[in-house]
């Protein structure tokens, strides 16, 4: 009998130390990745998943800290005030939580997501206005799984033109792009082979 895939060892080993608290040392998730191996026929070696596994919990985040200039007034709880349907981030979650994501990281994000936008302003205001901001955090921390909900979130209510600035490597802007189609798009962006990456049924159910 076949074992698993490397996905979805990975899924399984992140859920299985998400909610260890405190947060297990290397040693302790390199123990747990070898006895879920042998429990789910995994036969490669866990390195590479317990290094995947430890980043995702690592990228667990709380509110955050928010600073806030007065110099552009608007309203801050315009979100609240319209009818929106979030189908671009109902499917970046379901994407998340798939990808291995526990439901508690899942929902922490969406609740960030979700303050900063309510930061910026409504795309259906007539009116002039400016609204900036800028995320900061330690490597691995959440910033680009931060701003892609916020993208999501930004295409549901509206916001028709968005840029994501990635940096001046190859190798990043690489990276963020590849992060981009799975998380946003759902297809790959490399017009030499462009294919269908993943849809969320939440998505696929709109069309």
């Amino acid at each position: 009998m076949p074992g698993i895939t490397e996905r979805s060892f990975i899924a399984s080993l992140t859920a299985a130390i998400s909610d260890i608290d405190p947060r297990p040392t290397h040693e302790d998730v390199i123990a747990k990745a070898q006895w879920l191996a042998q429990g789910l026929g995994f036969i490669e070696p866990v390195h590479n998943a317990v290094e995947q596994a430890m980043i995702s919990v690592s990228t667990r985040m709380g509110e955050g800290v928010s600073i806030i200039g007065d110099e552009s007034p608007h309203d801050p709880d315009w979100v609240e005030k319209r009818e929106i349907t979030w189908t671009y981030s109902d499917a970046y979650e379901e994407y998340l939580l798939q990808s291995g994501w526990s439901g508690q990281m899942v929902q922490s994000l969406s609740d960030v997501s979700l303050k900063i936008l309510g930061h910026l302003q409504d795309p259906k205001d007539p009116d002039t206005w400016d609204r900036r901001g800028l995320v900061i955090g330690h490597v691995q921390s959440g910033k680009t799984a931060n701003y892609l909900g916020l993208v999501c979130r930004a295409a549901d209510v509206g916001y028709k033109f968005i840029v994501v600035i990635a940096g001046i490597h190859n190798n990043l802007r690489k990276q963020t792009q590849e992060r981009a189609d799975s998380g946003f798009v759902g297809r790959t962006s490399n017009p030499a082979q462009q294919r269908g990456i993943w849809i969320a049924s939440s998505l696929r159910s709109s069309r």
